[in-house]
């Protein structure tokens, strides 16, 4: 089944739009829409074949990803909190 793992996070510093996300696509049918939702709205959305998943230069909120695969099935990553470190 199509999942989402090795999620990780590094929050921005000194108010710098400089944190990162990184994740991996594992299962489902690719390519795979990808979209990084922040604080309820779609700040990017990306279509990739590869497993590997990167957002970088981003600011302090609330993100989560939600990945669609090319056979329409949904996961979500839930909430992952960006906060100025």
């Amino acid at each position: 089944p199509l999942s989402i793992a090795d999620v990780t996070s590094l929050d921005p510093g000194c108010g710098a739009d400089n944190g990162r996300i990184r994740a991996r696509v594992t299962g489902g049918w690719s390519p795979y829409k990808i979209d990084l939702i922040k604080n309820g709205a779609i700040l990017i959305t990306q279509t990739q074949a590869v497993a590997d998943i990167a957002f970088d230069n981003l600011a302090v909120g609330d993100y989560e990803i939600k990945i669609t695969d090319e056979k329409g099935c949904i996961v979500d990553s839930g909430l992952i909190k960006l906060v100025d470190g």
